[in-house]
């Protein structure tokens, strides 16, 4: 926590701020004494060309309004939470968060998303996310093109859009999908004779897994299926 100062021009314009007083955190993580600190500007102790958010700060001190936002300070690698407040004409204080660590993590979990995305986008297998209300969450572009649909046609949609309510060997499919959604654990592994949109018959061998809520109750089933129609053939001659 810092309180700081608004320097003016003889024009009234806010120029730069210095620093009135620093708790002990604020000597803890910049590493400068309350003594370094008081009546500098952070251009002096930390060696950079503006002061940083100075447009943020001197609105602050001329309107009396709280403002929170998040920054980066290169001069100490941190990202930061930062609430200012003032409670004075021409001065402000700053509340300051460390939360480089919460940063990197999201950076961390947003690489992965994008590989898991191209990783899903790229595999030669179908790839299906649906829910207890048999809606489609998610289907990649091998599926689509597999299926003959565009996603517009399926997300959101019954799964049974793609799966025949009777198959080829007489089963109904309907009841099938709902008991798959209460047995899963028992039948992670089947194989299902349906027709795509040009109305080929194709045998795909599916591989489900349950994605589970807080609360441990499936929410969702994810499904990769492969097309073995010509193993089957093969297996059939």
């Amino acid at each position: 926590m810092a309180l700081h100062e608004i320097v003016y021009d003889a024009s009234g314009k806010a120029i730069d701020y210095k620093i009135v007083d620093v708790n002990p955190m604020y000597e803890t993580v910049t590493g400068v004494s309350k003594k370094q600190a008081v009546g500098k500007s952070p251009k002096q102790l930390f060696h950079v060309v503006d002061p940083p958010n100075l447009n943020i700060y001197a609105e602050v001190a001329s309107s009396g309004k709280s403002i929170s936002f998040e920054t980066y300070f290169p001069a100490m690698a941190v990202y930061a939470q930062v609430f200012v407040f003032s409670t004075k004409l021409g001065t402000f204080t700053t509340i300051i968060s460390d939360i480089t660590g919460k940063k990197r993590t999201e950076e961390a979990l947003k690489q992965s998303e994008t590989e898991n995305r191209e990783l899903l986008e790229t595999a030669n297998s179908i790839i299906i996310r649906w829910d207890s209300n048999r809606k489609i969450k998610f289907i990649n572009d091998f599926g689509l093109r597999f299926f003959g649909y565009s996603a517009d046609e399926l997300v959101g949609n019954d799964i049974m859009i793609l799966v025949p309510h009777v198959d080829t060997g007489g089963r109904d499919m309907e009841h099938l999908l709902r008991i798959l959604w209460q047995i899963l654990k028992t039948i992670p592994l089947h194989r299902m004779k349906i027709f795509v949109r040009d109305g080929r018959i194709v045998q795909v061998i599916w591989t489900n897994k349950a994605i589970y809520d807080s609360h441990g109750q499936v929410k969702e089933i994810l499904a990769i299926g492969n097309d073995i129609s010509e193993l089957k053939r093969t297996e059939d001659a």
